[in-house]
């Protein structure tokens, strides 16, 4: 296959350029996810960079296995356990692992997932007796702002929430656990205080590759700097500063702004080009996002004929405006759209609930991104510490999580007693059992958690014997086995039949993607796919359901449609209202509507309500300052359905108020 086969020659560019820092400014749906795979692929296949030199990160797990297929797909000889092309907290979770030790770690260190995170704050809160007007909410934000370098603004006793951080960090030294800041945080760290390891990377990454370069934070470019800055290191930055939409998560546009001066002789190249939509959704998109005074500049523009007109829709209320939306799809179908081409946006999650309602008045299959992901679920998390202590890991928080999972008469008193008899020998709680009938505990403790040890080391050495003899053909079936020993499945009893066969199917769907994973990485084993599921925060079960799909602007970044309606464009929704208080929140929401309004690949509806049901009552409301900003030669403006009303009257849903 020939890798320069099928491009633009401004991509063309991109690809062969090396010897110097490269800003590759790609505006939406210009096609940087094909030139930065092919761009591996080339210096591969060309160039004959051994694909172990070359380092390529982005920032879900989607992406990254996306761009991994794609330059397999160029490169059919290539292994993908060969490619080092991972997300930030990934790459930095295999650079600790192979020298925890320098940071104070051992090399079996747990990733805390955000509800575990929860659960050590509040314990820790309760024990310096923090005042109950100080929520773990506001601690768990200080402390990340902390450990990424951002501004937090408290209005309390700033040593209240820096005892709880100091607190905090010891706990997890001391039980060996990371939460994902510190995946990163402790990298910079290693990097920064052992200088023959960071040589070691940037003499094995001769070739950095940085997607969505716009999303970084001040920790994640630092990262980058620490390996490329004043370095023969070739670094490419593939980024949209109009798509940096993330501030609230501690991304700063700065870093691709002030890109140039950090790295001297850098090449600027832009992807201008959109494919992906329509020229008036592009002349649209831009004449909204050029009144942005912080950015780049960029003459995007379509070569895509128009096959339907943007539609601007103003309705009498939200409660109209959803049930026009949903009269709509069903026109849509007829027209030959399908219902997985088509999205529903909002500003806000709260906005949902009138569209699902409508949704369902008309018998339309829809599915909700953003919900529980597949690794928060209750029953993999519980299998995943099951499975850890059964590999090897002796782990606290694992032991913590199934030591009464299903429940064995092991009181809160009994733990707490054994935590200390195991913290005063300096044993792991797992390991401590060996020596519990020197504690204090009632015998009937005792003996519960010994038969739990017990049951545990049964099918640990039937896992080993089987990895050893069969390469853990077996594992899912001996596990199973281990479930039904335990009664596993009796915990969600009360819930019915149905939801016990959905944890069922769950648990198989984890050994389905065990499989997956051995199949792309080079000598894996259920250890080391037990760590980098700590990882995996953005796999949904659904997406290839066929509904429509309801969604924030901010989880349809990357993401793509024939058909958007683009909901809730008023005064204060969106933008919101929190950005009219905030320096620079005009900005970031303009590039939010720009995310937006570059999803639609055909059809792209902009609605608003005159009036809005909120908490207080029924709200007056005004257009969004952003559709003043389009054109009107590019829109048909469309008064929804007025006559169904006398000004007088609006119908009132009683459910939607918060009493």
């Amino acid at each position: 296959m020939d890798i320069l086969e099928n491009i633009s020659l401004v991509q063309r560019e991109a690809i062969l350029h090396r010897g110097s820092p490269l800003l590759l400014l790609a505006g939406a749906g210009s096609g940087k996810t094909l030139v930065i795979t092919k761009k591996i692929a080339y210096l591969i296949k060309e160039c004959e960079i051994p694909p172990e030199r070359i380092m390529a990160v982005t920032f879900t797990n989607k992406a990254a296995n996306e761009m991994k297929n794609r330059v397999c797909e160029l490169l059919p000889e290539i292994k993908p356990y060969r490619l080092f092309v991972r997300t930030f907290h990934s790459a930095c979770l295999r650079i600790l692992k192979e020298n925890a030790n320098y940071v104070g770690y051992k090399s079996d260190f747990i990733i805390l997932d955000e509800s575990d995170k929860l659960t050590i704050i509040k314990r820790i809160m309760k024990e310096e007796e923090t005042p109950k007007s100080i929520t773990p909410k506001l601690v768990i934000k200080f402390i990340s702002n902390v450990k990424n370098e951002m501004e937090d603004k408290i209005n309390y006793d700033r040593n209240i929430f820096e005892k709880i951080y100091n607190k905090y960090l010891e706990y997890e030294l001391k039980e060996n656990l990371m939460d994902f800041d510190d995946l990163i945080l402790n990298t910079i760290k290693l990097f920064e205080k052992e200088k023959a390891v960071l040589n070691y990377y940037k003499e094995r990454f001769k070739y950095i590759l940085v997607d969505e370069f716009q999303d970084t934070n001040p920790q994640q470019y630092k990262l980058v700097k620490l390996l490329a800055q004043n370095s023969e290191n070739d670094l490419t930055v593939v980024g949209d500063d109009d798509q940096s939409i993330y501030a609230f998560r501690g991304a700063t546009i700065v870093n691709i702004l002030n890109f140039e001066n950090d790295f001297p002789n850098t090449r600027i190249i832009r992807l201008e080009e959109n494919y992906r939509c329509p020229k008036d959704i592009v002349e649209a998109a831009l004449s909204v996002i050029k009144n942005n005074s912080k950015r780049h500049r960029k003459n995007v523009f379509s070569n895509k004929d128009s096959q339907y007109r943007i539609e601007n829709w103003i309705c009498y209320s939200d409660l109209e405006e959803a049930k026009e939306v949903a009269e709509e799809i069903e026109r849509l179908f007829d027209l030959g759209f399908e219902a997985k081409d088509i999205v529903i946006l909002f500003r806000t999650n709260s906005q949902s609930r009138v569209y699902e309602k409508e949704l369902l008045i008309h018998s339309i299959d829809y599915k909700i991104l953003g919900g529980v992901g597949f690794y928060e679920r209750i029953e993999i998390k519980d299998s995943i510490a099951f499975l850890r202590l059964m590999t090897g890991f002796k782990d606290n928080f694992s032991f913590r999580r199934t030591i009464n999972t299903p429940p064995r008469s092991i009181g809160e008193k009994s733990l707490s007693n054994f935590e200390d008899f195991a913290m005063l020998r300096g044993l792991t709680l797992f390991d401590a059992i060996d020596y519990i009938e020197e504690s204090a505990l009632p015998k009937k403790a005792k003996n519960n958690i010994k038969a739990y040890k017990s049951i545990i080391e049964d099918y640990s050495e039937k896992i080993k014997e089987d990895t050893e003899i069969n390469e853990g053909i077996n594992i899912e079936q001996i596990f199973f086995n281990f479930l039904n020993e335990i009664d596993y499945f009796s915990i969600f009893k009360s819930d019915g039949e149905i939801r016990m066969a959905t944890a069922n199917d769950n648990i198989k769907e984890l050994f389905r993607a065990y499989y997956d994973y051995k199949l792309i990485e080079n000598d894996a084993n259920i250890n080391i796919f037990l760590e980098e599921t700590s990882l995996y925060r953005d796999t949904s079960n659904n997406e290839n359901k066929d509904a429509i799909t309801l969604m924030t602007v901010h989880n349809a970044k990357g993401l793509e449609f024939e058909a958007v309606f683009m909901t809730g464009m008023e005064h204060s929704v969106f933008p919101h209202y929190f950005a009219l208080e905030e320096e620079n929140g005009i900005e970031e929401e303009r590039r939010l509507f720009y995310v937006a309004i570059t999803r639609a690949k055909k059809k792209l509806y902009l609605t608003y309500s005159k009036r809005r049901r909120i908490n207080t009552g029924i709200m007056e409301q005004i257009k969004s300052s952003f559709l003043e900003e389009i054109p009107k030669h590019l829109m048909d403006i469309k008064e929804k359905n007025s006559y169904r009303y006398n000004h007088n009257y609006i119908e009132i849903d009683e459910d939607a108020f918060d009493y």
